[in-house]
């Protein structure tokens, strides 16, 4: 009767544990890592217990026995859910995807949308001046497409003596040129001389530190073949601006201007009237022509009629205080522009 009594106890211990663990919460027991160590009582159920005498022969500690796993179940606290790993099974019994890190890629973002700097052009505008060794200051400006990057501005002196025997032989000048100041202008990159490209000019300035002597002037291009041509019939004793597409030797070169005039006196001798043409006045190679055929649209003037004891007869030649000379002829066919001045009295 006794060993059946602690057998009966046991299987109570067994039962209770069985009970425990059924109703302690699963997720506790999943989740926490690391696992728990088998409960004593578990252990005991699994493994042959032998019960000393001592214990076999009391009812009452068979009892606490029993009873005790029962009251210190309820004292553990469950253990916290930590984060599920990379590799763990999802609770719902999908396949576990293991998250696979992506290599690193170029960010585009900021470095796309903020502004960049402005980049140099491939042919940026040139503003440059040099001076020449006989004192003409050459100031240019090349618009941006005009040459390559790293061209430069070169001026030399270059002999004004070409430069105006070029003016006279164009027809530039009448006669002789007075003066003149030359410089030879071009745009140097690595040693080669470049002209500009595209249809937009390049201004240019000529200043002179020594004013070209003369009373007319004019700014001219000798292209490299020694022909001349005229860039500004505006030009003054020291200063130039033009427009250019070519270069080689550029001159501003004075000239003493060339004129012939007529006067005329009344009775009185008073001037009643005068008219005096200049070479500056025409363009071109035949300036006498021109000239002869303006006076004749001019006309000659007329002396309206006085009293009853005067009558106009006509234009006559005569010296100052002297006798009455021939009949003035009119205006010559050509214009000499000698400097003359033909006084002629009614």
């Amino acid at each position: 009767m006794k060993r059946n009594s602690t057998s009966s106890k046991l299987l109570a211990i067994a039962l209770a544990v069985a009970l425990v663990g059924g109703l302690w919460p699963q997720g506790a027991v999943r989740a926490a890592e690391p696992a728990p160590a088998p409960d004593a009582a578990q252990t005991a159920s699994s493994q042959p217990t032998s019960v000393a005498p001592e214990q076999a022969t009391s009812p009452d500690s068979a009892e606490s026995a029993a009873d005790a796993p029962a009251a210190q179940a309820p004292d553990e606290a469950p253990a916290e859910k930590s984060a599920p790993s990379l590799e763990e099974a999802p609770a719902d019994g999908t396949s576990a995807v293991t998250a696979t890190p992506k290599p690193a890629q170029a960010v585009e973002s900021a470095d796309s949308t903020q502004p960049t700097e402005p980049t140099t052009p491939a042919a940026p505008a040139i503003d440059e001046t040099r001076i020449a060794a006989n004192g003409v200051a050459v100031e240019v400006h090349a618009p941006e497409g005009a040459f390559p990057e790293g061209t430069t501005l070169v001026v030399r002196e270059a002999d004004s003596r070409d430069a105006m025997a070029a003016a006279e032989s164009a027809g530039i000048v009448e006669t002789r040129a007075t003066d003149a100041r030359a410089v030879d202008v071009s745009f140097v990159r690595d040693g080669r001389e470049l002209e500009p490209a595209g249809a937009a000019p390049v201004r240019v300035s000529l200043r002179m530190l020594s004013a070209v002597r003369g009373e007319s002037f004019s700014a001219i291009h000798v292209r490299d073949d020694g022909t001349a041509e005229v860039v500004e019939r505006g030009a003054t004793a020291s200063r130039a601006d033009f427009d250019a597409t070519d270069f080689s030797v550029y001159a501003i070169v004075g000239e003493n201007i060339k004129y012939q005039s007529w006067e005329f006196f009344d009775a009185s001798g008073a001037l009643h009237y005068a008219v005096s043409v200049k070479t500056t006045d025409f363009t071109g190679s035949d300036k006498e022509a021109q000239a002869a055929r303006h006076l004749a649209t001019t006309g000659v003037p007329q002396i309206s009629q006085g009293d009853d004891t005067t009558e106009f007869v006509g234009w006559y030649l005569k010296g100052a205080d002297g006798p009455w000379g021939e009949a003035w002829a009119g205006y010559p066919d050509t214009v000499s522009f000698d400097g003359s001045v033909t006084r002629v009295y009614a």
